[in-house]
């Protein structure tokens, strides 16, 4: 009976629902994504290069690119309380913050406290017409959300040429191969590795 019949985008909310005692005929159907606009070949370099310029960034800093909703469910905090240490010995590395949301403020304090606002930059949200260019600003996508449930802005990285550095999860189960286009994390020393890898080529893998 197809009326009886659930179509969901990933085997972890096929997995979920069945949690929740919903029993009936589920599909995993992933969503169609239009990837063309992420293309890294619309974006002269030159443009990349003035959009980083008014961001503070230079053309020799290597940037972590988060972009998404700024929500405590995508737990941005992690990644921000790692980056002290992890900057503290590694010069030209920036996080670039770009969305918007309800926690902004929480997390500019944040920063603040720690004197860190030349190096982990807000952007503020951006038209959606913009995206495909400001995932050109970063070197690496990070994201320590576990709240995903199709990680399409994964896919988006990707599809504009950014290794993915991001908490285990099921979602990234088809999506990211460890070593080769990134690197999944499930504490800080296995996300300041992942982002070693990738920012110095320190295991002498594909991105670096």
């Amino acid at each position: 009976n197809t009326a009886e019949q659930v179509i969901v985008p990933t085997q972890k909310v096929k997995e979920l629902l069945l949690n929740y005692s919903v029993h009936r005929d589920i599909s995993v159907v992933p969503t169609g994504v239009n990837l063309k606009k992420f293309n890294p070949d619309l974006y002269p370099k030159e443009d990349v290069l003035k959009l980083r310029q008014r961001y503070g960034i230079k053309a020799e800093d290597k940037v972590l690119l988060y972009l998404g909703r700024i929500s405590k469910e995508k737990n941005i905090a992690e990644i921000i309380e790692a980056m002290p240490e992890y900057m503290k010995n590694r010069k030209n590395v920036k996080f670039l913050i770009v969305g918007g949301g309800p926690e902004m403020d929480d997390l500019k304090h944040m920063v603040a406290k720690e004197k860190m606002q030349d190096s982990i930059i807000f952007t503020g949200p951006q038209p959606w017409d913009n995206i495909g260019i400001f995932y050109q600003l970063g070197d690496v996508f990070v994201s320590a959300s576990q709240s995903e449930t199709q990680g399409l802005t994964y896919i988006e990285a990707m599809a504009a040429g950014l290794p993915v550095v991001a908490k285990k999860d099921k979602c990234l189960q088809d999506i990211l191969v460890p070593g080769w286009n990134g690197f999944d994390f499930t504490d800080r020393e296995s996300l300041m590795k992942g982002l070693d890898a990738i920012f110095f080529n320190e295991n002498h893998v594909p991105y670096g």
